[in-house]
């Protein structure tokens, strides 16, 4: 309230956009740390104390004074739907899926989707 000016007691509301505010929420702020907020879409972000300077990357700063350096994923939950839908006829539910995906070798041959 010193700070402001106002007076002691006053509410005070914050907002911000969605990402910022949930990587803020998320606690992922120190070098190392890492945040996956998956939807329909995905952003999946890895804290750096600098910015990676890459055309297929974007950063925010943090209010510690690192960086978020995150990836947009069109397909998150999404990608999840239509793998069920083409692969599976729709027979098997979202648990089955994920089991069958539980027991698949580490690194999956370097499959990527």
């Amino acid at each position: 309230a010193r700070d402001t000016g106002l007076r002691s007691g006053t509410p005070v509301l914050v907002g911000g956009a969605d990402y910022p505010v949930a990587l803020l929420g998320s606690g992922a702020c120190r070098p190392g740390m890492g945040s996956d907020s998956t939807g329909t879409g995905a952003i999946i972000t890895v804290i750096a104390e600098t910015p990676l300077l890459d055309p297929e990357i974007s950063n925010v700063a943090t209010i510690e004074g690192n960086w978020a350096q995150f990836v947009l994923l069109e397909t998150g939950g999404d990608g999840m739907r239509w793998a069920r839908r083409a692969f599976h006829d729709n027979a098997l539910s979202y648990d089955e899926i994920v089991a069958r995906a539980a027991e698949a070798p580490a690194g999956c041959d370097a499959l990527l989707f």
